[in-house]
């Protein structure tokens, strides 16, 4: 378990003091899980989850999405307002946050990949991960077919190698560098 000293968390609050000044702040998460490996660092295990939300609800006034919405329009932004939201739509946001949420009586938006509703697959960086990190027996180099162009890729000799090998192939993926 990573600890944080008592000097890096002051100097976190004052170089955040400044961003809820006639503004919102929105979180986003992606998983609630306890899920490893996380190299792509989508996961809060739902009880620190639980721990955000107990400080947050402490400390600022979480709205829903549609409440900024109207409070941007209406120019009535509150100080230290902070909406919940998600990302992607993985099924842990039903079965581990929303009841955290619920607890704390915290509104929170949820966004869905759509093209993956009814369908049997994971998400592309999922499967990715699935296959470069959770296999036993990797071939020596994986080649991909992005947008017609093949791509091939060594795959490394240890875990931090094939996590960046990860990284690179979500992110030529996702951000259509390739």
């Amino acid at each position: 378990m990573r600890t944080i000293s008592y000097g890096v968390l002051r100097q976190i609050k004052k170089s955040t003091q400044g961003l809820f000044q006639n503004r919102a702040v929105i979180l986003i998460y992606h998983r609630i899980a306890d899920h490893c490996p996380d190299p792509q660092l989508l996961c809060v295990n739902p009880s620190r989850f639980a721990e955000h939300l107990d400080y947050l609800n402490s400390h600022f006034k979480v709205i829903s999405l549609e409440d900024l919405r109207h409070a941007i329009v209406e120019s009535e932004l509150n100080r230290k307002s902070v909406v919940v939201t998600f990302d992607d739509g993985y099924v842990d946001n039903l079965l581990n946050a929303k009841p955290v949420l619920e607890r704390y009586e915290t509104p929170a938006t949820v966004f869905v990949s759509s093209g993956y509703i009814g369908r049997d697959r994971e998400m592309v960086s999922d499967e990715l991960e699935r296959i470069i990190l959770g296999s036993e027996d990797l071939p020596e180099v994986i080649e991909v077919d992005i947008a017609g162009e093949s791509y091939s890729w060594q795959i490394g000799t240890t875990p931090a190698q094939n996590i960046q090998l990860l990284d690179t192939v979500v992110t030529m993926i996702f951000t259509g560098c390739y």
